[in-house]
């Protein structure tokens, strides 16, 4: 059987090529429009190679211009030329694209007429990362990393809920947070806020994100009276963190950014320390930890911790996934996805 080609349009093939430059999620590169229709999948079937086809250099042309607009798009200096290409049933080129001084090769193919590009080696299904179990100890230590607006991190922390409730005195547990925010000035406040509420209200932290997660999505001020906490000693508290940290100062001067977003140093070290690239990411007991985000599945994570595990261990969860993103409901068995 052959195997299954995805064919892409243009432009979603420049949200393909963009991710692979740059490693930033696809929602934050502004890009044209898709078309209404999805793509399909089509199963090719052998044909004699073409004859010679005189759009060659038209064709060439076509394509460096292509990934030359994406750089103009991303406000990015460069260029953009054809190393080399071979024809079958279709041309595949290899692209060197040079991006401010950074330069990547990019392998795809395009038919003929120059209206489709055909992402090359595309896995049709996304990566898995395998459970790796940490060391153990009488009483694990559980770091949580996650920007607060980020749908993946929301989902890893609506699966944590019932787990820290369950185990929550057995275990160390500490909510911490990327050391960037690319989700604007209200993801840096509120990861501002929910380092004071950890510090200030530790036995309320679960409460209010189940809250703000879920019940009342995004609702911080709701969220805080409900669970009661003092409002203005929060306020205090990310005041005197703001200073410490400058972080006012840092959101003002974009140029000291170092790249798109603005860094968020409250945990700089520890995002070194265990290399954390994006959110959410799970450290226990020192070793990042891959696994699923049912609360079944972080409850057997952590447990797998233990060197004794206590007779909470032995409860089961809910293996469903919670969905990316504020509110409830479910999703994918299989998510690994992360912001970053």
């Amino acid at each position: 059987m052959q195997p299954l080609k995805m064919k892409l349009p243009l432009e979603m093939a420049a949200v393909f090529i963009v991710g692979l430059l740059f490693g930033y999620a696809v929602g934050y590169v502004t890009l044209p429009k898709p078309p209404s229709t999805h793509p399909t999948l089509t199963t090719p079937t052998p044909t004699p190679p073409p004859s010679p086809s005189p759009n060659l250099q038209g064709l060439k042309k076509s394509i460096e211009n292509f990934y030359r607009s994406i750089l103009r798009m991303n406000g990015l200096s460069g260029d953009v030329k054809i190393k080399n290409y071979e024809r079958k049933n279709f041309y595949r080129f290899t692209v060197e694209i040079n991006a401010g001084g950074r330069i990547q090769e990019v392998h795809v193919v395009a038919d003929e007429k120059g209206d489709y590009l055909y992402p090359v080696e595309v896995p049709m299904k996304a990566p898995t990362r395998e459970f790796k179990e940490p060391p153990k100890s009488e009483r694990p230590r559980v770091e949580l990393f996650v920007m607060s607006y980020c749908p993946y991190g929301i989902q890893m922390e609506k699966g944590f809920i019932p787990v820290l409730r369950l185990l929550g005195k057995k275990i160390d547990f500490e909510l911490k947070f990327v050391s960037y925010a690319m989700h604007g000035e209200k993801e840096v406040w509120e990861n501002l806020r929910q380092y004071c509420i950890q510090k200030l209200y530790p036995n309320k932290l679960v409460d209010y994100l189940e809250c703000f997660d879920i019940r009342k999505p995004q609702d911080w001020r709701g969220c805080l009276e409900e669970v009661g906490i003092d409002v203005q000693e929060i306020n205090n508290c990310m005041t005197e963190a703001d200073e410490e940290y400058n972080i006012s100062k840092i959101l003002s001067n974009e140029s000291s950014w170092g790249g798109r977003f603005p860094p968020f140093p409250l945990y700089e070290a520890d995002n070194r320390k265990y290399s954390v690239r994006g959110s959410p990411t799970l450290v226990i007991n020192g070793t990042v930890v891959w696994t699923g985000r049912s609360p079944e599945a972080i409850k057997e994570a952590i447990c797998s911790a233990f060197k004794s595990p206590p007779p909470e261990c032995n409860q089961k969860l809910s293996e469903e996934t919670p969905s990316p993103g504020f509110g409830g409901g479910t999703g994918s068995q299989t998510s690994q996805a992360q912001c970053g």
